[in-house]
């Protein structure tokens, strides 16, 4: 018989941005096993949990609080992986090894109350491409159908995300064939009508035991599945949703995302083609709105969403986009540059960043757009930015 008295060997730990973002991948961990953690004797700092299920103490956790404060530094870790981006999540999982000196990141979560729409929806989409493309789950929790308030915490309207950002994950989990997919739930704020609009898709059941398994290690049941086709039916609702059609509809985001190649995708996109136009309300230089009209003449299509900053050049038209840049800048631009862009070897995706802030940090929104491209089209297409 188990003396469960004894204190076990740590066999997981949790590293999170804060120690609230800790606890709440904790608890998910002990409900995705119908357990509970319950804190033993350890560190005020460094606290200790055991998921418990009855009389059985299944695993202990340490609880890492705050990254690159314990000599452990998760976005190395990810780069030593092979991760193109330091990224670190709210909340990664590891499994430590029984001499404790090794730890094997197995799971990462991202947990999201904030309204999920405008360029808020894809600034965590880095996070996730940083996972996904070293083979680590990914599971981004995030509410729906939260209300945007007003003077005087007057409710004014619920808002959404983009349909483009959602499908990213199920795009991001087939190019890199791992899991990462979001998880929906209800938002606190969602009115009854809202909820009953998304019931079908919020997939809490399905994200607890997909992560049992998970830690595991043992092979999914039909949870990733269901919280395939939950992320897939939540963005045709939110594209059905949107008073223009400014995004692909109903079932052409089931096709779009049965294509496997990058060049289906181009060829595709350009069958079902909607002019990609985007108007930018900042000022910008007179060359930056000469090159913006020069997109429209190149045969740029939208990649799902018109209204994103992203677009793309089949790769017929690369050469002729590549003349115009150049006459345009008259030598400004390097050569190599200009020889890249007239490559025809694969479509281009054209990423729209404004930069930094006025204050002069790095605006997160924009380092998301990249990944946001990468998770819809995976690795072998052609990415080029253009800033204002």
């Amino acid at each position: 018989m188990t003396n469960n008295k004894r204190r076990p060997a740590v066999s997981l730990r949790i590293h999170g941005d804060n120690i609230i973002e800790c606890e709440r991948a904790l608890f998910l961990i002990a409900d995705s096993f119908s357990a509970s953690a319950q804190l033993v004797s350890s560190l005020p700092y460094l606290p200790r949990y055991e998921i418990r299920r009855n009389e059985e103490t299944l695993f202990t956790i340490e609880l890492f609080s705050g990254h690159g404060r314990w000599n452990i530094n998760m976005q190395d870790i990810l780069q030593n992986y092979g991760a193109p981006l330091r990224e670190a999540t709210d909340a990664v999982v590891t499994r430590v090894s029984h001499d404790g000196e090794q730890e094997e990141i197995i799971l990462a979560f991202e947990f999201c109350n904030a309204l999920p729409a405008g360029n808020n929806a894809w600034q965590r989409n880095g996070r996730a491409l940083a996972h996904a493309t070293v083979g680590v789950p990914y599971l981004y929790f995030a509410e729906i159908g939260g209300v945007e308030l007003g003077e005087n915490r007057i409710i004014k309207a619920p808002r959404f995300p983009n349909p483009i950002v959602s499908f990213s994950y199920l795009t991001a989990s087939q190019s890199f064939n791992v899991v990462c997919l979001p998880v929906y739930l209800p938002s606190p704020s969602s009115s009854e009508d809202i909820r009953a609009q998304f019931d079908k898709v919020f997939g809490l059941e399905e994200g607890r035991r997909l992560v049992r398994r998970i830690l595991e290690n043992t092979p999914p049941d039909d949870s990733c599945e269901k919280l395939t086709r939950k992320a897939l039916a939540i963005t045709e609702i939110l594209a059905a949703q949107r008073q223009r059609v400014d995004t692909l509809r109903g079932k052409q985001w089931a096709e779009f995302l049965d294509l496997e190649t990058a060049k289906q995708k181009a060829t595709w996109l350009q069958q079902n083609r909607m002019d990609w136009s985007k108007k930018v309300s900042i000022r910008t230089t007179e060359t930056f709105q000469i090159l913006s009209r020069l997109f429209q003449g190149v045969d740029a299509v939208f990649v799902g969403a018109n209204n994103i900053p992203l677009c793309l050049i089949p790769h017929h038209a690369r050469e002729a986009l590549s003349s115009n840049i150049s006459d345009l800048y008259d030598g400004l631009i390097a050569a190599e540059f200009i020889e890249w862009v007239a490559s025809s070897t694969s479509p281009l995706i054209v990423v729209w960043i404004t930069g930094f802030k006025p204050g002069g940090e790095d605006s997160r929104p924009d380092r998301g757009l990249v990944p946001l491209a990468r998770m819809l089209f995976g690795s072998e297409v052609d990415i080029g930015l253009w800033t204002k």
